[in-house]
């Protein structure tokens, strides 16, 4: 029966086996399998492309293999969206905009923290609430865009067919 081990655990397995089997007498060089042994038994080291994915140790849900950014160099941690989005230097939000009267063009102008006129903007509907007046459903959205600014995002929205309200839009910005 196999059962994944920590890397640590692996560390510690190998350095236990390797001093008993050198206080034996030794283990003779060449390759072991997935373990190489040279320097008279006195280095151990594993074969390339010998850990799979399945032998590395669980990961939570949502998570990539990474080190975040100001950690140093070290061993490989589980990241989740918000640590990888820092590394990739993405910043998100949401915003509201409020469409007046029955308009097929709107624009607005939106606070974003963190956004200069360099970034690169990615705009998307929202989901929404049950109290929302207006759905992603129920908009005939024709075209969207944003424009970055310092410290802001500026909207514009196009509608097939005559809107008005409050709309949730997630944006975000590289």
């Amino acid at each position: 029966m196999s059962r994944r081990v920590s890397q640590d655990e692996f560390r510690r397995s190998i350095k236990i086996l390797r001093t008993r089997i050198l206080a034996e007498g030794g283990v003779s060089d060449g390759d072991k399998g997935d373990v190489t042994v040279s320097s008279s038994g006195s280095s151990w080291s594993l074969d390339a492309n010998s850990v799979t994915n399945a032998k590395l140790s669980d990961m939570g849900e949502a998570t990539i293999k990474g080190r975040p950014f100001g950690s140093g160099a070290g061993d490989p941690q589980d990241m989740n969206a918000l640590t990888v989005r820092a590394l990739l230097g993405i910043i998100a939000g949401e915003a509201i905009v409020t469409v007046p009267h029955q308009s097929r063009e709107w624009s607005e102008t939106v606070s974003a923290s963190g956004v200069t006129p360099a970034s690169v903007i990615t705009l998307a509907l929202a989901s929404h609430a049950d109290v929302d007046e207006n759905t992603a459903e129920m908009l005939d959205l024709a075209a969207m865009s944003g424009t970055p600014g310092e410290g802001q995002i500026t909207i514009r929205i196009a509608f097939s067919s005559p809107t008005s309200g409050p709309i949730r839009i997630n944006w975000s910005a590289l």
